[in-house]
């Protein structure tokens, strides 16, 4: 009785996770079948959705492909030196982040600079606005265990 008690028990279970897991909705992918929010864009994405917000020309999006290409591999031969420590790799970050946003808004005109500078300001305060989120103290428990 034991037996087929467990049994059941074990075989509803069992149909059961598998209902759920077949109406559950799938998470956002990027069409590759990875999650989209998870990796960062190439610069050819990063170049096209400047072009999209930014209505920028054929010239300007190949260029600043080139420039945000350029930066990329900066910074991907930064990460990998194993030479460069703490600070220093910090600052070598920030001076090819600068010298590439230099170079893209060079690429620019006026109006088109001005809609940049407010992208990249909402966004470094929405990144502001995670990171305070995920940093505020959380409320701790009153203590009940003495009452």
């Amino acid at each position: 009785m034991k037996k087929t008690l467990a049994c059941l028990t074990s075989l509803i279970l069992g149909l059961s996770a598998g209902a759920y897991a077949q109406t559950s909705t799938p998470a956002a992918t990027d069409g590759n079948g990875t999650h989209a929010a998870k990796r960062p864009m190439d610069p050819q994405q990063r170049a096209d959705h400047l072009a999209k917000h930014l209505q920028l020309t054929t010239e300007q999006t190949n260029r600043i492909a080139a420039i945000l290409g350029t930066h990329q591999q900066q910074l991907q031969s930064l990460r990998s030196d194993r030479s460069v420590k703490g600070a220093d790799r910090r600052a070598k970050a920030q001076a090819i982040v600068k010298d590439g946003d230099t170079q893209l808004q060079a690429v620019l005109t006026d109006n088109q600079r001005q809609r940049y500078l407010s992208m990249r300001e909402a966004m470094i305060e929405r990144r502001q606005e995670k990171e305070g989120a995920k940093n505020e103290p959380t409320t701790p428990m009153p203590d009940t265990a003495g009452k």
